[in-house]
């Protein structure tokens, strides 16, 4: 086995580790004698026993992830602030997230640096906080709550909450790194609110930044009627739409091949940080790249290997991503469809017409949707009939409509009308967009109930799985026959 494999494996097995760390529990004493036994397997067995070599290697990468997530959730489990619940309580911390609005209140997470006559070391602790619209607050801000916590259950676990607590804001006399970020963000959309009108403005937004909150509840609904929800949720796929645009407009210009990942990494940094640099679009532009760097290369184990190091990273961090966090989930097997699947549809559809690149917009959509509908189905229980057809007629235009929709809003930070002028076409593609949806979502029978079990979800994707490795196998051994009858 060539080192690329082990390194892989190793990969894989630490994601196994972390995964089982949230469903099983084992004394931290059992999993470091794995890790030991592990380690002296593996040193006695190296060059001798390949195969023993493996199985212990294997086995240890297991351990380390089950340590690690193990010490995540036993700390986790051991926060003192669930024994504030209904006492009420003066807090003091930082609002660490940018807030969600809804309706008649805004939601965000908070950090607790302390808490007024309390002696518990809750510093670093988070409670969750459901607020009026006034005072705003902003990511970064300090505060000083007045409130009396509650239990949330969410996906099994249990945490605390406070619902319209009496809200004080510390004046701002640093931002902080946070601050700042959510202080340019929340510029950036008012720009973009300021130089389109509704509901353009809203779709706009969710397509750059991510979320539905600007959006009315008839326009969510339409989204979810029609399959196109994933359009206004920042995943790896709206990413990998604005690299892969950019990489086609660097392409034009006749940019050096390895210049241009380079500089479509330092474009999409520039944009993480206008819209934000929150967590979920971190891991966005992660998995974009990903894409980026996979199809410059060409290679299916660098490939492979790229992504398994992004998912132990992002893991490493927060073990509870891959079993709790549904948009990572969808993020990242849509990735997965992007660099495994569009290669193959893009070979089988080389004499179809790439006129401004829709065909590869389409193809990477259809490639995503293919790996992500059976996930969808087992969440939201919920079969869109027209789904195929919308996103065929839609998801073409969204490049143009990012890259307008960001250029008119960055133009708008200097001037509205500049703004209006750049963002024209934003807003053109935009109306185009939703007026399909509208008409679609308004069909008979434009979607259903429809559910899928966890049997069947696993089935679905081990077959599809044994297709690809059985194409890229096939290709791989062509190849090297074609070089052996060439030499």
């Amino acid at each position: 086995m060539s080192p690329s494999w082990y390194f892989f494996f190793v990969c894989l097995g630490l994601i196994i580790g972390l995964y089982l760390g949230g469903l099983i529990y084992l004394p931290l004493m059992f999993l470091y004698t794995i890790f030991w036994a592990g380690l002296a397997v593996s040193a006695v067995s190296f060059k001798r026993y390949p195969a023993a070599f493996f199985i212990a290697v294997f086995s240890l990468s297991i351990a380390v992830g089950l340590v690690r997530s193990e010490i995540f959730f036993a700390h986790a489990a051991a926060q003192n602030i669930t024994k504030l619940i209904s006492e009420e309580h003066i807090f003091h911390g930082v609002v660490n997230n940018p807030p969600i609005h809804q309706n008649k209140s805004v939601r965000y997470s908070f950090t607790i640096t302390s808490v007024e006559r309390v002696s518990l070391p809750v510093t670093g602790e988070k409670i969750d906080v459901v607020a009026r619209p006034f005072p705003e607050v902003a990511m970064g801000d300090r505060l000083i709550l007045n409130c009396q916590p509650r239990a949330e259950e969410m996906n099994g676990n249990f945490s605390a909450i406070c619902l319209f607590p009496e809200v004080a804001v510390a004046p701002r006399s640093s931002y902080g790194l946070k601050g700042i970020l959510s202080v340019i963000k929340d510029r950036y959309v008012s720009s973009l609110n300021r130089i389109l009108p509704e509901p353009a403005a809203g779709f706009v937004t969710g397509l750059i930044i991510g979320g539905r909150s600007g959006l009315s509840q008839e326009w969510r609904d339409a989204l979810n009627t029609t399959g196109t929800a994933h359009l206004v949720a920042l995943s790896g796929y709206n990413v990998t739409i604005i690299a892969s645009f950019i990489f086609f407009i660097l392409e034009a210009l006749a940019m050096p091949r390895r210049w241009r990942v380079a500089a479509i990494g330092i474009i999409l940094s520039l944009f993480v940080i206008m819209v934000g640099a929150e967590a979920s679009i971190v891991r966005a532009a992660i998995m974009g790249m990903l894409v980026v760097i996979a199809r410059h290369v060409g290679r299916p184990a660098s490939s492979r290997n790229a992504i398994a190091l992004a998912a132990v990273v992002m893991l490493t961090l927060e073990p509870t991503l891959l079993a709790q966090d549904i948009g990572f989930q969808l993020s990242f097997l849509a990735t997965l469809g992007m660099i495994y699947l569009y290669p193959i549809l893009e070979k089988k559809t080389a004499r179809w017409p790439n006129i401004f690149k829709f065909k590869e917009a389409l193809l990477m959509a259809v490639s995503a949707e293919i790996f992500v509908t059976p996930l969808i189905l087992y969440y939201f229980e919920r079969l869109s009939l027209v789904a195929p057809l919308v996103n065929m007629l839609v998801v073409p235009s969204v490049p143009f409509i990012m890259l307008f929709g960001f250029l008119g809003g960055l133009m708008g930070l200097i001037a509205v009308p500049l703004g209006q002028i750049a963002g024209f076409g934003g807003w053109l593609g935009a109306t185009y967009v939703l007026g399909v949806i509208r008409l679609a979502s308004r069909l008979p029978l434009a979607a259903v109930s429809f559910s899928v079990d966890w049997w069947s979800l696993i089935i679905y994707y081990v077959v599809l799985g044994i297709l690809l490795i059985w194409h890229y196998a096939k290709q791989s051994t062509h190849f090297s026959h074609t070089s052996a009858d060439a030499f």
